[in-house]
């Protein structure tokens, strides 16, 4: 059985994801999903946490889905970091400057530097993911590489229980943007014609706003 918890944090409102999965012999695991806010937010983060965190999982290289790693590895200094390949550039001591060119003509780069300041430096990435993988300490999760508001951009999906975390590819009602230097309006619609293929039961957790289902979103992307 798995449970999804959300903490919100930053000027976006980005969702936290902390995934615990219960085994058969009542064993828990638990992983997060995207970690973005400032270092004020790592208290109420941390005292979600049933125990140890066994990973981090970032949906894409926004600044705004990662900015709380710094404090989170230095919490957790042994707990893997995995991103996809093509925005592992959003990580380690270059990882600024990705994220000054991402928001450079969007008018947040005193949100960037603010955020450098307070949190640090960001880690390097300790496993690349790919389209098809299963996260290695939670194999019931499969990776869905669903390029379009990053050339990065995935989710997580368990077919099993019928669960998605759709980064900022799925919104309810909408998409993530598509108007980024990294971003390609035309990889966001195929990308979107692939998750509405999933069963319509499928739970949608996103990484802004509230929750949805595939079948709630089929009526939704009518320009599909």
């Amino acid at each position: 059985m798995t449970h999804l918890d959300s903490v919100v944090a930053g000027p976006f409102e980005t969702n936290t994801w902390i995934v615990s999965e219960e085994t058969a012999d009542g064993h828990t695991t638990l992983f997060i999903v995207d970690a973005g806010g400032s270092s004020a937010d790592l208290t109420a983060l941390t005292d979600r946490l049933a125990t140890a965190p066994c990973g981090f999982v970032l949906t894409h290289g926004h600044l705004d889905h990662l900015s709380l790693l710094p404090a989170l590895k230095q919490k957790y200094p042994d707990m893997p970091v995995y991103i996809h390949e093509d925005d592992a550039l959003a990580l380690g001591p270059a990882g600024y400057d990705y994220h000054h060119q991402t928001f450079e003509n969007k008018g947040l780069i005193p949100w960037v530097v603010v955020t450098e300041q307070d949190t640090g430096v960001l880690p390097e990435p300790d496993g690349i993911l790919h389209d098809g993988d299963v996260l290695p300490f939670a194999p019931a999760w499969k990776i869905l590489h669903t390029p379009g508001h990053t050339r990065g951009c995935i989710c997580l999906y368990n077919e099993a229980e019928h669960l998605l975390i759709s980064g900022d590819t799925m919104f309810r009602g909408t998409c993530g943007r598509t108007d980024l230097p990294a971003s390609d309006s035309h990889d966001m619609k195929l990308s979107l014609q692939r998750l509405l293929q999933l069963p319509a039961d499928t739970r949608v957790y996103p990484g802004h706003g509230s929750t949805t289902t595939i079948g709630e979103e089929i009526e939704t992307y009518c320009f599909l």
